[in-house]
């Protein structure tokens, strides 16, 4: 059964880089999926990643032929940095003006 809480972390994008936590994540905890939704139509060369502040966790998704309201999936999640410890900053760094809202849905990693 499962009994532990999730996490989920939210930022719209529209500038170079957005916070996904206010602050800091609280406890350490791992990352299970990333996702987000249009908020405008993409452009040329529109992208959009996660990181930890010094580490790529997703590779750059491009967001270019996307329309507004489309729904799009990172296509990985790097094993070597889903792992957050508590206090770590995640954020989404936005190449060129992407306009969207990342969600990352973590769990804990203490009982």
């Amino acid at each position: 059964m499962f009994n532990k809480a999730m996490f989920l972390f939210h930022g719209a994008v529209n500038a170079s880089v957005v916070d996904l936590v206010l602050g800091t994540v609280l406890q350490d905890c791992r990352i299970i999926d990333i996702w987000g939704v249009m908020t405008g139509a993409g452009a040329s060369g529109d992208t959009v990643k996660v990181t930890n502040g010094t580490n790529d966790i997703t590779t750059a998704q491009d967001v270019s032929a996307k329309g507004d309201k489309a729904l799009f999936k990172f296509i990985d999640i790097d094993d070597a940095y889903r792992d957050l410890t508590a206090n770590t900053l995640i954020h989404a760094v936005n190449a060129s003006g992407a306009l969207c809202d990342v969600y990352v849905l973590a769990v804990p990693m203490t009982p």
